[in-house]
């Protein structure tokens, strides 16, 4: 008997979903299935995109300093950053470690400062 019971309910499910794509096809003249392909194309064509765009890292965000910071206030800071993460000796905190050395350099190049 509970086998009877879980059919009908599955052809309910069924004549529901029929009813609503029927709706979606009446409103829209697409199926219901292909707003959901749409979707799912969109949402992956812009998570592609996220992934494969290059980082934009503002050297003065990486080393969390102000744009107005002094020369010997950033040196501070990216000093410290480069013990602590050096220190480590871990793969990503080196990863981490070379994203530090590389905002430096570009902010000392941007100042016209003698690294």
């Amino acid at each position: 008997m509970a086998k009877r019971k879980g059919k009908r309910k599955q052809s309910d499910i069924r004549e529901r979903i029929s009813y609503i794509d029927d709706l979606v096809t009446d409103l829209t003249g697409k199926p219901i299935k292909a707003h959901i392909a749409e979707f799912v194309k969109e949402f992956a064509d812009s998570f592609h995109r996220k992934m494969t765009a290059p980082p934009f890292n503002d050297p003065y965000q990486v080393l969390g300093v102000s744009r107005d910071g002094t020369q010997d206030r950033i040196k501070e800071v990216y000093l410290k950053l480069q013990k602590l993460y050096h220190e480590a000796g871990e793969v990503p905190n080196m990863e981490k470690a070379k994203e530090v050395n590389s905002a430096y350099q570009q902010i000392c190049a941007e100042r016209g400062w003698s690294k």
